[in-house]
């Protein structure tokens, strides 16, 4: 039946897949044309490389030409470079004895020390002692000292020397006038108060500790050993005139205890030398010619 239908309408058919044909050829060149005619994605445009160069550091020469052209001063000509040296510094800190003032010595005996006063105070130092900012004390003497620095270099720091010109003008009038005084005596006027006692005027008491390097060269002492041990010191020289002349000392004198502390080291001394510099009463145990002997003095 179905053959019949077929062979019935057979024209129907045909031209109805035709039809089909047709369309379905239609479409699939309607697709591929609208694949074909598309626009494609734009370019990315491609920005023009740049080379960089490294950094170069700018040079001396490079400035030439401003300085040719002066332009802060345009009369006075051109200008050039004058390059410094550098300087190389030492890692190792210089040390400086600006700051040091020496006070006084202790030169005999076979333990010398210097006392050295520096940053508001006053120290004693013993011979070879590495002193606050890399120096060292290599040699005393009666009146100065030696520093020796890191570099090796040397640097003597001295007692201060009385000004001259400061001594009273009344005083080298007297002089001319006849005066016969002692080289080197003073007026301290010293006051005997009885055996053994003495009274110093204030104003001879701060003048003396007001120069206390000149007051050093007035006398010399050395320790007073006993058995190995320092038992005090003994009075080797005393200038004429001076003051420890006129407050009853005398060469030979063996000093053992000031204000009752005992004179058994030269820094002991040199410490109690610096306490008296405030003292207002002041009293010394000594011996002389083997007897015991005690002096006092009165400052007002």
């Amino acid at each position: 039946m179905i053959l019949t239908f077929l062979q019935k309408n057979t024209r129907g058919i045909f031209l109805l897949l035709s039809i089909l044909l047709g369309l379905a050829t239609g479409y699939f060149c309607a697709v591929l044309l609208g694949l074909l005619l598309q626009p494609g994605a734009p370019e990315p445009v491609r920005q023009p490389t740049r080379v960089t160069r490294p950094a170069r550091k700018p040079v001396l020469n490079d400035y030439q030409a401003i300085l040719q052209r002066n332009i802060f001063n345009s009369a006075g000509g051109k200008l050039s470079f004058a390059p410094s040296t550098p300087t190389r510094s030492s890692g190792t800190p210089t040390a400086t004895v600006g700051n040091w003032t020496l006070i006084g010595t202790v030169s005999g005996g076979s333990k010398p020390l210097a006392a050295l006063a520096g940053d508001g105070k006053t120290r004693t130092y013993r011979l070879g002692a590495k002193l606050p900012g890399g120096a060292r004390l290599t040699k005393i003497e009666r009146s100065k000292v030696t520093l020796t620095l890191a570099g090796g270099r040397q640097q003597i720091l001295e007692l201060p020397k009385k000004n001259a010109s400061s001594r009273p003008r009344a005083r080298a009038a007297a002089v001319r006038a006849g005066n016969r005084k002692p080289v080197g005596k003073q007026d301290y006027a010293v006051r005997s108060l009885g055996k053994n006692r003495w009274q110093i005027p204030r104003s001879a008491a701060e003048k003396a500790r007001s120069n206390i390097g000149e007051l050093l060269k007035q006398a010399r002492v050395e320790p007073y050993v006993v058995n190995g041990s320092t038992e005090g010191f003994v009075i080797k020289m005393i200038k004429p005139g001076s003051l420890f002349n006129q407050i009853g000392l005398r060469v030979g004198d063996v000093l053992h205890e000031i204000n009752g502390v005992p004179l058994e080291s030269p820094e002991k001394a040199l410490q109690v030398f610096q306490q008296l510099r405030q003292a207002r009463q002041i009293n010394v145990s000594l011996e002389r010619r083997g007897n015991p002997m005690t002096f006092s003095y009165e400052i007002d």
